[in-house]
């Protein structure tokens, strides 16, 4: 028998079931799906170690210099996403700005980060830069967006001392060998990057945030699509030349180190991980002739994914744009169906709240508790207008339930989930509640919790 690298690595994606599959006759309730997988995700890109390292550490930035450029301002920051990591980042605003306008963020590929704002260094990169549209905040300050243009780790000032001595772009390498070490990968600590900026950008800027928007080339779709699937505050998220199958692209050709996460495919495919963006609007860019993200690869993902938006009632919230060229970015996928979603003038909106409460005498069942709790709060009311914000209404809003209890570790989150009729539920669990021995010794509890339920929907602003 000869060894045949290309059939045994085949083979290795082929002898296990990843966990969080998407599989609609197993999956009755999006939301528990994406609650589950989303925390295992956190875990696996090493977000909760960055956390729990990081809890006390607080984000601060510093404006170096401001320039007004045509009919927009560009500045020059610096964000201390931990102690001794200054990220650079420039912000693009428009100058006649009187109201809270929509953030895009646009992390770059593995090119310069000064791109992205439409500086060239030289004329391979002006080329470059204009020839695969690149030039990607600009785009965004242009159609009357803020804009901040991040530098992704590992690339610019963020490189190794020895790498930005023999003027290498990148320093992706050293980034992954030494973030394994410590529970970390590169893609876990981009996505902490954006989450400190977009943090920042909500306290520090005129910015509506519930319209934050994503979209990046390459690498810049990596961390796009990854924020988008880990993070909510992003509400339109737009990959360019990234969304693919992971055993199509960089399980099948070399790709930067920078792309791989540990044991990924035992969680789930791309477009698996694209489902926690559901139902918001996702936007795929993608090359006919891209050789790195092949696009047979990419029409399989897509139709992975479209699968899940159907599941949501969201299909049109999930598109797909195929430029006739390689790998680069193509704006004319980008912008008409960013001005369109948030053209809408959405926003997600408290629309009733109940009440209920919960008690198991004797079995000390704090989940059975819980559960009565929360079908008391619900089953006292009949929302009859919902019906006037559209047919599916009832099926899209976010059902946010908490519950008070004296043993929140014990709560199995997915009965109570089962117990909503409609909407996607999201369950916050916190202490409080009452338990109460009835005869002094005997160890018979009595358990009460106490259930709050809010309802929201999207409502014109």
């Amino acid at each position: 028998m000869t060894y045949n690298s290309t059939v045994h690595f085949n083979k290795t994606f082929e002898i296990f079931e990843s966990e969080f599959e998407f599989n609609t006759d197993k999956i009755q309730n999006l939301s528990y799906w994406q609650n589950q997988f989303r925390s295992k995700l956190r875990s696996h890109l090493g977000l909760d170690l960055l956390g729990s390292d990081l809890e006390k550490h607080v984000p601060s930035a510093i404006c170096h210099n401001s320039i007004e450029i045509d009919n927009y301002i560009r500045e020059e920051w610096t964000i201390l996403v931990e102690p001794t990591v200054p990220l650079p980042f420039y912000l693009l605003k428009p100058i006649s700005n009187q109201k809270s306008l929509p953030l895009v963020i646009t992390p770059h590929g593995h090119n310069p980060p000064d791109m992205y704002v439409g500086i060239a260094k030289n004329e391979e990169d002006y080329q470059k830069m204009y020839g695969g549209d690149r030039d990607i905040a600009v785009q965004a300050v242009k159609e009357g967006y803020i804009a901040i243009a991040p530098t992704t780790r590992a690339f610019g000032e963020t490189r190794t001392a020895a790498d930005i001595k023999e003027d290498k772009t990148y320093s992706c390498r050293e980034q992954l060998m030494h973030g394994l070490l410590v529970g970390r990968t590169p893609i876990g600590e981009r996505v902490w990057d954006m989450q400190c900026i977009i943090s920042w950008a909500i306290e520090n800027l005129p910015i509506d945030q519930s319209k934050i928007a994503m979209t990046g080339n390459s690498g810049g779709g990596t961390i796009t699509l990854f924020t988008a699937a880990i993070d909510t505050r992003i509400a339109i998220a737009i990959p360019s030349c990234y969304f693919c199958t992971f055993k199509g692209s960089i399980g099948a050709m070399r790709h930067c180190d920078c792309n791989y996460v540990p044991g990924i495919l035992r969680l789930g495919e791309m477009y698996d991980i694209a489902g926690l963006i559901t139902p918001r609007p996702f936007k795929v860019i993608a090359g006919r002739t891209d050789p790195i993200f092949p696009i047979t690869c990419v029409k399989f993902a897509f139709s992975k994914l479209k699968s899940i938006y159907k599941f949501a009632n969201a299909s049109e919230h999930c598109q797909l744009y195929i430029g006739d060229g390689a790998h680069r970015y193509y704006k004319d996928g980008a912008w008409e169906f960013l001005a369109r979603f948030e053209g809408e003038k959405m926003s997600l909106q408290p629309a009733i709240i109940e009440f209920g409460t919960g008690i198991d005498l004797h079995g000390q069942n704090v989940t059975e508790a819980a559960r009565r709790a929360v079908w008391n709060a619900i089953h006292q009311s009949s929302l009859m207008f919902l019906g006037l914000f559209g047919p599916n209404t009832s099926k899209n809003m976010i059902v946010e339930v908490t519950v008070a209890t004296t043993r929140p570790k014990e709560i199995d989150q997915k009965v109570l989930l089962d117990e909503l009729p409609h909407g996607n539920g999201k369950i916050n669990i916190v202490d409080g509640g009452l338990e109460i021995e009835g005869r002094k010794g005997s160890g018979d509890y009595s358990l009460i919790v106490n259930a709050a339920v809010i309802v929201k929907i999207d409502v014109p602003s």
